[in-house]
């Protein structure tokens, strides 16, 4: 068996064109799926003071999950905007399909917005009620139970829920759908620590095979969900990092790789040039820091990634 993995790694090596283990360890992983969209950023978008946008490029792959990070401000949002049509161009960005666009979106926010007057089921309905097309009780009766609520609670209205129960009865409502790009914004940031891990995995389990664009502020959220992660930053802001996962969601949330991915991401986090953003119409209130940050990366003391404090 380990002579076998041996010349396996051999020939791959050599078709390669690299014999050093040190050349082939040095590529980027190829991340599997064909494009479905590029988002691009032409940096001639106006916003006062300034531009919002340098030009940089992301490519939405098919099945996969790109996970964006950066400051409140930078233009997380613009990006969601773009995707679901609310705007044919938002700052200077643009949106090429690079093949059929999706018939179907679905997205997930920060908040859950669920209907108070209506029962649980009928908020996993409400997209059917909305087109006016007929609701299929039992699959909504499926999608719930699939995230852990039962039937006893089908009937229930959402005061009558935990925090936690209301994000499940969001993501059967995305399951429902059949979506073919789902759009998260934020979707865990309300939970509790445990629960937020749990609900990772049921997200990354249960939308596995759908193409997903994750904005989230929590660097190790985005290096167990994200096949794609890129760190937006800057005034005008531009892609400032991307790491990238081939590997299934979820990961351990002990993983090796989540826990170095998470700590390069925060790293790059910590060293956005905060002054320059609050002085170019960025939000307030962030935390103050020194000029130096802005011309180069300060060094930073080796923090946790979150994986075992979780």
């Amino acid at each position: 068996m380990f002579e076998s993995l041996v010349r396996a790694r051999r020939t791959i090596m050599r078709r390669s064109g690299n014999g050093s283990a040190k050349g082939a360890s040095s590529r980027p992983p190829r991340l599997p799926g064909s494009p479905v969209a590029c988002l691009r950023a032409s940096g001639s978008g106006r916003t006062f003071p300034g531009n919002l946008f340098a030009a940089f490029e992301l490519t939405i792959r098919a099945g996969q999950c790109l996970a964006i990070l950066g400051p409140s401000g930078v233009g997380k949002s613009s990006l969601l905007k773009l995707l679901i049509g609310e705007h044919p161009s938002q700052n200077g960005l643009s949106l090429s399909w690079l093949g059929a666009r999706p018939q179907r979106l679905a997205y997930m926010g920060q908040s859950d917005v669920l209907l108070p007057w209506r029962p649980v089921l009928s908020n996993v309905t409400l997209g059917d009620a909305v087109r006016g097309q007929r609701k299929d009780i039992e699959r909504a009766q499926d999608c719930l139970e699939q995230v852990g609520l039962e039937r006893r609670w089908h009937a229930a209205y959402p005061h009558q829920l935990s925090g936690g129960m209301r994000q499940r009865v969001a993501l059967a409502r995305c399951l429902y759908e059949r979506a073919e790009l789902v759009m998260l914004d934020e979707p865990l940031s309300a939970v509790d620590a445990a629960l937020r891990l749990e609900l990772q995995g049921l997200l990354a389990y249960k939308l596995a095979r759908t193409t997903r664009v994750l904005v989230t502020h929590d660097p190790f959220e985005a290096a167990r969900l994200g096949n794609a992660i890129v760190v937006l930053g800057g005034a005008p802001a531009s892609v400032c990092l991307q790491v990238d996962d081939p590997r299934t969601a979820p990961r351990s949330f002990d993983d090796v790789l989540v826990r170095q991915n998470a700590e390069r991401l925060t790293r790059c986090l910590l060293s956005q040039p905060w002054d320059k953003l609050r002085a170019e119409g960025g939000e307030g209130g962030r935390p103050h820091q020194s000029a130096a940050t802005s011309s180069a990366p300060q060094a930073i003391p080796s923090l946790p990634c979150g994986g075992g404090q979780r």
